[in-house]
């Protein structure tokens, strides 16, 4: 007796794992596995069931019971539409009594109070269908936010075995977002989350559900080897203009066809998050699940670029732990929210996270204005100076430390020379000359100080050339 309590327990356990809810949701798709405790389905369409392996038929009933929550939305939907139209009824039905009431006696007094009570009740009929018209709209909008269609769906037959359930492009998905505490003052605390959304019109519950940043059907064409043929070169015979053209037409087209040919998306990361006893209900709002929280040492720093733009803002850069996969994030220090849209970068083999723009700096940049003689004649080079000033003021009561990013004219041929020629300032500055014309200067400003820089490069060129910058 014994021996078989022991080889009856695995299979037990066998049968209640196998009969666990899953879930898989791709970028193209959501498979969803489970045992349903009725012949119900859901509000959907387009969801293709099958019971071990083979297609289970679905069909489509009339009927919806109040059990389940999206039949009990229904049922309030179908009935404020009915109440909607008895209102419209009553309105139509008054209009047409009256339109029939033909007094035989001439009571002025009588039909006036007779017209009053008349008109008063039809004028709160009316604004009764026009306030139940509006909130019924809103309700059906409600309903198709978190259905995918108006008649409830069922199964065909019993299923002795978990179903699958494959829903459409977009009835399940997903993205991920970053949120960044900087309440640490060198040192940031990161939380990722996955923003689940459901609208497929059936009410989701798995223990296990596995979410993946790539298609769930990829195919991957083979390159096969061919030689790199070398030949005598031996010049094309002369082609009349209309032929070069069709030519080069059908050159442009062909590199068109070969990416149509290809798939679509190939992801060689297939990251992959998995989420435990996820309840995901058809709401078509979007259920944030914290998916890992991890630590990183932190710099933090004022930054300005002049030439494209004059707002100062504070980039925070760190190393992360693990790799961003959305550039998008929320920024908080402690209960305080500083940004609920700020954006991130990889740069220069750290993170930039762009946090916030202090308004508490003001840049100006304008160009300095040479005269005729600011620009000389060497033999037949020309040497043109030019240069703009930059204005930084401190309006705040506390010093501030700005890493100014700016830029001279870069030439790409040796025919024009490019020269920083100097850097003025009201007080030293530090600054470097870096490649491509790159120029970062490090400028501190105490409380309420105006700092005035000067920065001034010299052009040199044929002067049978033009140039333009």
């Amino acid at each position: 007796m014994m021996k078989k309590k022991l080889s009856f327990l695995p299979l037990i356990v066998v049968t209640t794992l196998s009969q666990s809810a899953s879930l898989q949701v791709y970028q193209d798709t959501a498979v969803y596995t489970y045992m349903p405790q009725s012949l119900y389905l859901g509000m959907t369409e387009g969801v293709q069931a099958s019971c071990k392996g083979q297609p289970l038929p679905l069909e489509q009933k009339a009927i919806c019971e109040n059990d389940e929550r999206l039949c009990r939305e229904l049922n309030a939907l179908q009935n404020a539409q009915a109440a909607l139209e008895s209102l419209q009824s009553n309105i139509t039905l008054l209009d047409k009594i009256t339109g029939l009431y033909q007094p035989t006696t001439l009571d002025a007094g009588m039909m006036i109070d007779a017209a009053r009570k008349i008109s008063s009740e039809r004028a709160q009929l009316a604004a009764s269908y026009e306030k139940d018209k509006t909130a019924l709209e809103f309700q059906k909008k409600a309903f198709l936010k978190q259905a995918g269609a108006e008649v409830p769906l069922y199964y065909s037959r019993q299923c002795d075995v978990p179903v699958t359930l494959e829903f459409p492009y977009g009835s399940v998905r997903f993205n991920t977002f970053y949120e960044a505490d900087l309440s640490g003052e060198k040192s940031v605390n990161v939380t990722q989350y996955l923003a689940l959304t459901n609208r497929s019109g059936v009410d989701i519950a798995a223990e296990d559900a596995r979410f993946y940043f790539r298609k769930s059907q990829r195919s991957v064409r083979p390159v096969h080897f061919h030689p790199w043929i070398i030949r005598e070169y031996r010049p094309e015979p002369a082609v009349p203009r209309t032929q070069t053209l069709m030519k080069r037409s059908a050159m442009v087209e062909s590199p068109v066809a070969d990416s149509l040919s290809t798939p679509a998306v190939e992801y060689l990361d297939a990251r992959e998050y998995r989420v435990r006893e996820l309840h995901l209900p058809s709401t078509g709002e979007a259920v944030n699940v914290r998916v890992d929280r991890w630590s990183a040492d932190m710099e933090c720093g004022l930054s300005v670029s002049p030439y494209a733009s004059l707002s100062v803002y504070e980039a925070c850069t760190f190393v992360p732990e693990k790799q961003i996969e959305n550039p998008e994030w929320k920024i908080t220090k402690g209960e305080a929210l500083i940004s609920s849209h700020a954006f991130g970068e990889y740069r220069e083999k750290r993170y930039h996270l762009y946090t916030k723009i202090d308004e508490d700096i003001k840049v100006t940049r304008k160009p300095i204005v040479h005269k005729e003689k600011d620009t000389g004649f060497f033999g037949d080079t020309v040497r043109k100076k030019d240069g703009y000033i930059l204005t930084l003021t401190n309006k705040s009561d506390k010093s501030k430390l700005i890493t100014v990013n700016e830029r001279i004219p870069t030439s790409t041929t040796d025919e024009i020379e490019v020269k920083l020629l100097q850097i003025n300032a009201d007080k030293k500055i530090d600054y470097r000359l870096l490649k491509e014309g790159e120029i970062r200067m490090e400028v501190d400003l105490s409380a309420g100080e105006e700092r005035r820089i000067e920065v001034l490069f010299e052009i040199s060129y044929d002067k049978e050339k033009q140039i333009s910058y």
